[in-house]
């Protein structure tokens, strides 16, 4: 996901059809990065080279293959297995998910709610930062569509769920911070320590 925001950003446009297929076939949701992104092109006026869409047509038969010859199917179940847990009841009745989120967020920051409102206090400031504010059309829409899909599924009582939420808060968060080897490497330390 960072990865592919960061070509976005950057405007490697042409890594961007192979970026945004390695972000879907890691996880379903990466799917909403790739149409933020697709949206946020088309309204640019910017396309990708014909030819850079060859590498992830390749991934995707390459995946699909893949699959049907070592799990008999081509599409893996965990995607609809999540949808149908969330249906099911298993983490509680809808909306449990509305308040389950904050806890999914903030449960990597060493389990503690100390954590939680100065990094998104320096999260907010970081977002204010001109420098991010490319980073910003694509990023806050596909957190904004990650949470509705979570809400309106009921389902994201998975740990790992977390982790766009996580790492978008952190990297949002070090932007105040100098722009020295010292801040970051620093920055870097206490992100390693509040996600143990």
């Amino acid at each position: 996901l960072a990865l592919t925001v960061h070509a976005y950003v950057a405007n490697k446009v042409n890594w961007l059809p192979l970026l945004c297929i390695l972000a879907f076939l890691a996880r379903f949701e990466g799917g909403a990065l790739a149409l933020v992104i697709a949206w946020q092109l088309w309204k640019k006026g910017r396309r990708p080279a014909l030819i850079s869409f060859l590498p992830a047509a390749l991934l995707i038969v390459f995946y699909l293959m893949f699959n049907m010859h070592f799990y008999g199917r081509m599409l893996p179940q965990s995607a609809t297995a999540k949808l149908g847990q969330g249906f099911s009841g298993f983490w509680g009745p809808w909306p449990t998910a509305f308040t389950r989120i904050p806890e999914i967020v903030f449960r990597p920051l060493a389990g503690s709610w100390i954590y939680a409102p100065i990094l998104g206090v320096l999260a907010w400031f970081g977002a204010k930062d001109s420098r991010m504010s490319k980073r910003n059309e694509v990023v806050f829409p596909f957190l904004a569509i990650l949470t509705a899909f979570y809400l309106l599924f009921n389902i994201p009582a998975y740990f790992w769920s977390s982790a766009p939420f996580d790492s978008f808060l952190l990297l949002y968060a070090v932007r105040l911070l100098p722009e020295t080897r010292a801040a970051y490497c620093s920055a870097l330390l206490i992100a390693f320590c509040l996600s143990e």
